[in-house]
């Protein structure tokens, strides 16, 4: 598979964090398929008539499936995808929370005549995918980092892992990269409530194996440690971390060094998740297909941001201890 994730490492996922920390109900492909799809889904253009193409090749080279009998392999998790798969989502209201279950698409079509594949979301679900006005109100990731995860586990929370980075990058509030999460509410965002009774097994089968495929299959860093309640542990505290793109300096002052184009689009995957070139392509100062012009922008801004992060910590340091 390690091959294909050329063709998707530049397509990003934007998710409401409603969505984003619910429960995926539905086995580890038909996951993948619906983060594929999402992929298709673009905010400020909505699809029209809630439905995404693609091509049976895009399907399969995601999967990198092989043989006769792919289409059929595949088709077992669509069908799981719209008659068994849902999210439960909880919704802040002024009473207190509602439980919501959620039916994340409504159909998906094939044929014998083309190599077309549309999947249609349900109506319920595209508010989780399009309205993403608050900052803090979602969160987005590369396509190619849910692709190499090969754990449900993982991926849920991979993905809480980076709400929790873009949230600290965003607002530069230490508290968002060392988040600390009680282990029930670890249980419940990753599926296992009912499952490996032992906090022992439950580490070593969820949370260690997570964490050490994150680690190796992504560009975050993750360590963790056990806060105790009394003799009873209470909570997990993160420490969370990206590994940074080398400084390539392409510009001196106003005289432009040349550097090849080949070079500049292998900062893209991550000039694309910073959070000032994802304000600047918002506001439509940035295309977002040109990736030459926003691989230098992010190249540039990288050691000014960094400082400017720095910066702020030591005065958070020095507010703190005085």
């Amino acid at each position: 598979m390690g091959n294909n994730l050329v063709e998707f490492e530049d397509e990003r996922i934007s998710q409401h964090n409603g969505l984003l920390l619910g429960i995926a109900n539905m086995s580890l492909t038909s996951q993948k398929i619906f983060e594929l799809a999402v992929s298709k889904v673009y905010p400020k253009n909505p699809p029209k008539d809630r439905t995404v193409v693609f091509s049976d090749d895009e399907i399969f080279d995601f999967f990198g499936t092989t043989g006769n009998s792919r289409l059929q392999r595949i088709s077992k998790h669509m069908n799981e995808l719209v008659e068994n798969a849902s999210f439960s989502v909880l919704q802040k209201v002024e009473k207190g929370l509602d439980y919501i279950l959620l039916a994340p698409i409504e159909k998906i079509v094939w044929n014998d005549y083309n190599d077309k594949l549309a999947i249609t979301f349900t109506p319920s679900i595209m508010p989780y995918l399009t309205e993403l006005e608050d900052d803090e109100g979602y969160t987005h990731y590369l396509l190619s980092e849910v692709q190499v995860l090969e754990s449900s586990y993982s991926i849920m929370l991979f993905k809480w892992i980076v709400q929790k980075y873009n949230i600290y990058q965003t607002y530069h509030n230490p508290l968002h990269q060392y988040p600390k999460v009680t282990v029930d509410d670890l249980r419940i965002l990753t599926n296992t409530k009912k499952k490996y009774a032992r906090f022992d097994n439950w580490e070593r089968r969820v949370l260690k194996r997570s964490i050490e495929e994150i680690n190796e299959k992504t560009n975050y860093k993750i360590t963790y440690r056990k806060l105790y309640k009394g003799n009873e542990i209470g909570k997990i505290e993160f420490n969370i971390n990206k590994s940074k793109v080398p400084y390539d300096k392409t510009f001196t002052g106003n005289k432009q060094i040349d550097t090849t184009e080949e070079e500049l689009l292998k900062h893209f995957p991550e000039a694309i998740d910073n959070p000032y070139v994802v304000q600047l392509i918002e506001r439509k100062l940035l295309k977002f297909n040109d990736k030459v012009s926003i691989s230098k922008i992010f190249i540039n801004l990288s050691p000014l941001y960094e400082a400017l992060d720095h910066l702020y910590k030591d005065s958070y340091s020095y507010g703190q201890n005085n």
